[in-house]
């Protein structure tokens, strides 16, 4: 904590003397108050929290103070705790280890456990949240398979069952879910899958009036090859979405990114009608590759190709892209640096086999694809020396396994940082730069969430509350305002009428219909680092 604490003091010193760098004042500033903090907030000081994640790390630090367990680091936890739940659910496999057969629970996972979808090997939450990897290797498997399965409890409540084990060997073995210690990771959120798509479409509905104003071409600029930078998106047809993503993708990368579309010829003629002009490059997919309606098989066959690759793109830094992704805020520069990023793959969310072998094997493991940044020499060169067959892996999880193969996983975000660039697959909200199909894996709130906080939607609604009950405001009041629920109310929304809207800290918003954009907002909201006068001055009164 010592050590944390000068090197924030560091930060602020190098802050202070740098005219240009205005970083938050919340994530640096400190002083000797800050060194009687509770453990929570030194230990997550600069990031982001939902109030649950606060409520919880409260009673984390009550137990610290208490001296109740023993506080080990999370890299401790996920190398020992695995390797002895596995063991301990395997005795055959401890035995193996113990003759020398074997090094490890790990080296039996990799080599054959997980072509098992009952099989893993992960740390489960629990024994994250609880820092102690001696009270959670074991578990009651019986209560664990109730308390992810609610179904098969009320089933076992209600009598049709002795069990979940009873359960499991009946039906549940058949159906998918596991009885077994490492619990599938359950995202605290409310609402359903369902409910997060929803929540996307009717954002995109409420919102479409004002993204149409934003352009989808850019300004003409001269950058070298390893220095310009490209968005890429393929789609076999000209979906309504399509059209509305660009807008906010164009938004949030800049005038001097050059957008390449790429699509069957009758509909790249139809993109050339609607999206003429500077930055934009319409390419009519070669007879080869079909019209990608034979998903993903003709995707997956352009997405590795180096007609791609070589001929088409001519920038280093790319963006790949759908119709489904969303760009939240500005900060893409920030990952330059990686050669893959992509949404985080985490095993505990029981991904398919192959990614949670992958995840297992390399921390830095690459990510969806459908939204991920990418450097064009390492994908050329991942194409050319990459020996794993094409045909077995959709292209993301392919360029994923052919960076460990070539020995690149340190040119791969870690997770928190791939989270950050597009929310990974256990749905931690934590002001990510982009969104990709979150109904695949998360709930309704989890959407609302990360919409509702976003640069996008502040762009679009300003910082003015909403004036009537909605489903979306009374899901994100539940998550960020927790304690009225134990005031006796019966809403978020009567709550904040009563109280909330008196005091700052407590918001309520909606998807509020737009007909016209706000009068205040500009077509394109430049960030700091574009500050050049005529480009500016261009953007402004597009």
């Amino acid at each position: 904590m010592q050590t944390k604490f000068n090197l924030l003091q560091k930060v602020r010193a190098t802050c202070t003397n740098t005219d240009n760098y205005q970083p938050k004042s919340r994530f640096i500033a400190v002083d000797e108050s800050f060194r009687n903090s509770s453990f929570h907030k030194w230990l997550f000081h600069g990031c982001t929290m939902d109030r649950y994640r606060r409520d919880r790390l409260k009673a984390y630090d009550q137990r610290a103070n208490a001296g109740t367990f023993d506080l080990v680091t999370r890299d401790q936890l996920e190398s020992e705790c695995p390797e002895i739940m596995y063991r301990q659910e395997y005795p055959e496999v401890d035995q193996q280890v113990q003759l020398g057969r074997l090094k490890s629970g790990k080296e039996h996972y990799l080599q054959k456990g997980y072509n098992s979808t009952s099989i893993n090997f992960f740390c489960p939450e629990r024994c994250i949240n609880s820092g102690d990897v001696k009270a959670c290797v074991t578990c009651d498997k019986n209560a664990t398979y109730l308390k992810t399965s609610p179904d098969v409890e009320n089933a076992t409540r209600n009598g049709h069952f002795v069990s979940g084990r009873e359960q499991y060997e009946l039906k549940g073995c058949a159906e998918g879910p596991v009885y077994s210690c490492f619990e599938r990771y359950q995202e605290p959120g409310r609402g359903t899958p369902a409910g997060c798509k929803d929540t996307f479409t009717r954002f995109i509905n409420a919102t479409k009036t004002v993204v149409k104003t934003w352009p989808v071409v850019g300004q003409n600029t001269t950058a070298s090859s390893s220095a310009c930078k490209a968005l890429v998106m393929m789609e076999g047809r000209n979906h309504p979405w399509m059209d509305y993503t660009l807008r906010v993708h164009r938004r949030f990368t800049g005038p001097d990114w050059m957008f390449y579309l790429i699509g069957p010829p009758h509909v790249a003629e139809e993109w050339r009608r609607k999206y003429a002009g500077p930055m934009v490059t319409i390419i009519d997919l070669p007879p080869k590759f079909g019209n990608l309606s034979v998903y993903p098989t003709q995707y997956n066959d352009l997405s590795r190709s180096e007609f791609l690759w070589r001929d088409v793109v001519q920038c280093e830094h790319v963006l790949v892209t759908q119709r489904d992704a969303l760009l939240l805020r500005h900060g893409i520069e920030d990952f330059f640096e990686f050669a893959y990023v992509g949404s985080q793959v985490y095993p505990e969310s029981f991904p398919a086999t192959d990614w949670r072998c992958l995840c297992t094997a390399n921390e830095r493991c690459g990510g969806n694809g459908g939204l991920s940044l990418r450097r064009r020499s390492e994908s050329l060169h991942a194409i050319a020396q990459c020996r794993i067959p094409r045909g077995l892996y959709d292209d993301d999880l392919w360029f994923s396994a052919c960076f460990a193969e070539l020995g690149l996983t340190q040119s791969l975000p870690h997770p928190v940082i791939a989270n950050r660039f597009s929310t990974g697959s256990k749905c931690l909200a934590d002001s990510q730069f982009g969104m990709y199909k979150l109904w695949q894996n998360c709930k309704e709130s989890t959407c609302v969430n990360i919409l509702m906080n976003s640069q996008l939607y502040k762009d679009i609604y300003g910082e003015k509350d909403s004036e009537y009950k909605c489903r979306e405001g009374e899901l994100l009041y539940h998550l960020e305002n927790r304690d009225f629920t134990r005031a006796g109310f019966t809403s978020g929304w009567e709550h904040y009428q009563k109280f909330g809207r008196h005091e700052e800290s407590r918001r309520w918003k909606c998807f509020e219909q737009l007909e016209r954009p706000r009068e205040e907002l500009q077509p394109f909201n430049l960030p700091d680092n574009y500050e050049d006068h005529n480009q500016k001055s261009l953007w402004v009164h597009w």
